[in-house]
């Protein structure tokens, strides 16, 4: 029985969460003697590191700006906003957002919390908002999804997320689709020239 170890495979915290597990079961099942490290962290950062070839490889959203990088797409997810399901935290009795799809004009004047500036989620927000002549009131910045259902559910404001990071039963939170975002694109990222 011959044993591996994978050394940095690294997902982004928003990659993949919720097929994850999933990946490691059939890695398991394949490869018994199988020794996996897995490594969560913002996009931006794993991609930078697999540049600086400290990380082999990440799976990251994109987009990828980085000529150090060779990028190759794997597949696209839609995105979702969070809500909470209280409708008195959302402004009123019934809102627009609870009854989705949501679109970005939609969550004008609503508080939104997304990833910091760097992140490329936050950059395709963005860019789609300019786009539309949206400006949104983004008064709260997290790295990392994992904390951000909990701010909605909080009642903190909203967010939008990619579908598969989207908690499933998590108690005071509603996902409700987006209607006018692209899917999100996620892309392996290995460095030029790198082993």
């Amino acid at each position: 029985k011959t044993a591996y170890e994978i050394r940095n495979c690294d997902w982004s915290s928003d990659v993949c969460s919720s097929d994850l597990p999933a990946v490691v079961s059939e890695l398991r099942r394949r490869a018994p003697g199988l020794q996996l490290r897995v490594h969560e962290g913002a996009s931006e950062r794993l991609a930078s590191e697999v540049a600086d070839q400290e990380l082999a490889q990440a799976i990251v959203t994109e987009p990828v700006v980085d000529e150090r990088l060779d990028v190759e797409h794997l597949l696209e997810e839609d995105l979702v906003v969070l809500i909470p399901d209280d409708p008195v935290l959302l402004g009123g009795a019934r809102h627009v957002l609870a009854d989705g799809p949501v679109g970005l004009a939609d969550l004008v004047g609503q508080r939104l919390i997304l990833p910091p500036r760097a992140n490329p989620l936050r950059t395709e927000v963005e860019l789609a908002a300019r786009a539309a002549g949206i400006e949104l009131d983004v008064p709260l910045e997290v790295e990392g999804v994992r904390l951000i259902p909990d701010l909605v559910a909080a009642g903190v404001g909203v967010t939008i997320m990619p579908e598969t990071a989207a908690p499933v039963g998590l108690p005071g939170v509603r996902s409700v689709p987006m209607s006018d975002m692209p899917p999100r694109r996620l892309a392996l990222v290995t460095a030029r020239g790198g082993s």
